[in-house]
């Protein structure tokens, strides 16, 4: 069975600034691109374990352009023992967790796959559950860990001074929440000399069939009544922008504190 782990290229400007974070010096903040999220740290730490409780090797996969090979490169470093890069525009997350699934099912089932409790960029925590629906396999969110057992798996939730676990038959994906059982270690210089030795394995994705379909965008308000009847309606493209204003907003907002 494959153990596939996702991961993003860095943590952007924009995740500092929605944490709060004060940037240094006016302008843009900056952030280095060549280290991993924290969430994705953990989502690898836990795929490596995992990995080699089955005798295999975790494989760290990503979706952009040359520029995403840094994250994959940290992922080596921390275990990860392929790393393979889809070159496409990542988008949405639903474009993404598109471009994830067909790579999945082209190894073959059954497979488990981790990913952060939420995305590096934006920490939105889409593509779990988007994955799945492609994959046709249970969403676990917001794990402790989760380890073999006999044919199947078993997760584990750790917090609040309890302890529960769920029991996955076959293969699914998995989200990893950061906690004290689960942080990464830090990569010895071998294990960083060697991932950049190490080849990164580049996808082309398929062309799609015809070109897509947009789907019409509907924001339903508190104030609407029947959401069949009366639906408030963007034209093409006007959603988007909206969200790119509120998204640039929120930007300005926590990054001036």
């Amino acid at each position: 069975m494959t153990v596939w782990v996702c991961v993003t290229a860095g943590i952007p400007a924009a995740t500092l600034a929605a944490r709060g974070t004060r940037p240094a010096g006016r302008g843009t903040p900056r952030v280095p691109v060549a280290r991993l999220g924290r969430h994705d740290e953990v989502a690898v730490a836990v795929a490596v374990a995992l990995a080699g409780a089955l005798g295999d090797q975790a494989a760290a996969v990503t979706v952009g352009d040359a520029r995403a090979e840094a994250g994959l490169r940290a992922a080596l470093a921390l275990g990860c023992g392929r790393a393979l890069r889809i070159d496409a525009e990542p988008g949405t997350p639903a474009v993404v967790a598109g471009l994830l699934a067909d790579l999945v099912h082209s190894e073959g089932p059954p497979t488990m796959v981790l990913t952060g409790l939420r995305g590096s960029q934006w920490e939105t925590g889409q593509v779990p559950g988007l994955l799945a629906c492609r994959l046709d396999v249970p969403c676990v969110a917001g794990v402790s860990t989760v380890e073999a057992a006999g044919d199947g798996f078993t997760a584990h939730w750790d917090g609040g001074g309890r302890h529960d676990q769920a029991r996955i038959e076959a293969g699914g994906v998995v989200s990893v929440a950061r906690c004290l059982t689960n942080r990464p270690s830090v990569p010895s210089i071998h294990a960083t000399a060697a991932a950049f030795a190490t080849d990164v394995a580049v996808v082309t994705p398929a062309p799609a069939a015809g070109p897509p379909m947009p789907p019409e965008p509907v924001l339903v308000g508190t104030r609407v009544e029947s959401t069949e009847t009366d639906r408030i309606r963007f034209g093409p493209g006007e959603l988007e922008q909206a969200a790119a204003e509120v998204a640039e907003r929120l930007l300005r907002h926590y990054g001036g504190r």
